[in-house]
């Protein structure tokens, strides 16, 4: 059963209430600076949707400032995500190369992109799993379509595409942006292939039915309960 991982809420106070259900797992996105904890692991993630929704995107410049924040923080449990482009695997491999030629700081996680959100494409994934086997020598990858909702995620197999993603060699798999209700989570619980999933909708949602509550920390707790 996939582990919720719980990105970090803009709101202090919220976050300060949330910090008190130790130990979780945590996401935070570059520029924020992380709470590291005892208990749990956290996800360093490289900003690139946040530079999506701007309409900007990673450039060598940010990838060296990127590359300090990791070196700072990235200890024991911390893991930190490569410098990918939102619904652009062609871009996704290209920072990763240029990454590992400007010799920035190595250990970083791929991420599995698509070309659309809500469609997914096995033979994209799969020469991207295949290029970052060969290229890298970690076990964690990322997969990121933050619009496929599970029912959607079934509906094009992906349990089974995650299924040969481990056999492939990569032994952890965390999807970027999964969950968008109580019943959604749920729905992505089920994926026994999926080792770990995230998305900011506990803080962002505006549909109090969504989780029964529009407080972030009351929400927290409602995944928790799971």
């Amino acid at each position: 059963m996939p582990q919720y991982v719980i990105p970090r809420c803009p709101d202090k106070k919220n976050e300060t209430d949330i910090e008190n259900l130790i130990p979780l797992n945590r996401l935070f996105a570059y520029p924020s600076e992380p709470f590291l904890q005892n208990g749990g692991y956290t996800i360093l993630d490289s900003g690139a949707y946040g530079l999506y929704q701007r309409g900007s995107s990673i450039n060598l410049n940010y990838m060296k400032k990127l590359s300090a924040h990791y070196e700072k923080y990235a200890t024991e449990n911390v893991f930190c995500v490569a410098p990918d482009e939102y619904l652009n695997p062609i871009a996704s491999l290209s920072n990763f190369i240029s990454w590992k030629n400007s010799k920035l700081f190595q250990s970083v996680c791929p991420v599995i992109q698509s070309w659309h959100e809500k469609q997914i494409d096995e033979n994209c994934i799969m020469k991207q799993v295949k290029f970052y086997r060969k290229n890298t020598n970690q076990d964690r990858i990322f997969f990121s379509n933050n619009a496929l909702t599970a029912s959607e995620a079934s509906f094009f197999g992906l349990n089974e595409i995650f299924r040969k993603i481990h056999q492939a060699g990569f032994k952890w798999i965390h999807d970027l942006g999964a969950g968008w209700s109580l019943k959604d989570i749920k729905e992505w619980k089920k994926f026994e292939q999926l080792d770990s999933m995230d998305s900011i909708a506990y803080y962002s949602t505006k549909n109090i039915n969504e989780f029964g509550s529009l407080n972030p920390f009351e929400n927290v707790k409602s995944i928790c309960r799971l």
